[in-house]
């Protein structure tokens, strides 16, 4: 069985959000496992879920709130890349792969909460 938010191209961007995220948030410091990396990696994985819970609230209202709670973790997860960078825990080349990915799920989830409005 599949559900409906497994068809949705923004649930396949998240968790391709989820595997570059993993992989940027190697290059770390270990001081940072459990505070910025931790930080990044959870709101990467809030992306997904706020698309699965969303899609099974029944109304367009009640999901459109979970895609604009999606779009919040998916800046909270750039953000915490661009602290990254700032801190030099890693350089901006690494963070091109998430960068790509998470600036075309931000426009899609846009254009989501749009169609969601109607």
């Amino acid at each position: 069985m599949r559900y409906n938010f497994e068809n949705l191209e923004i649930w396949a961007l998240a968790l391709k959000g989820i595997d570059v995220t993993d992989h940027m948030t190697e290059k770390f410091p270990k001081r940072e496992k459990y505070i910025l990396e931790d930080q990044i990696k959870r709101a990467a994985l809030s992306i997904a879920l706020n698309i699965a819970e969303g899609s099974g609230r029944g109304t367009k209202p009640d999901f459109r709130r979970f895609i604009r709670n999606a779009i919040g973790s998916l800046l909270e997860v750039v953000a915490g890349m661009r602290v990254a960078t700032h801190k030099k825990y890693i350089d901006e080349e690494s963070t091109k792969p998430a960068d790509e990915t998470f600036e075309k799920l931000y426009f899609k989830l846009v254009v989501m909460e749009k169609y969601l409005k109607r």
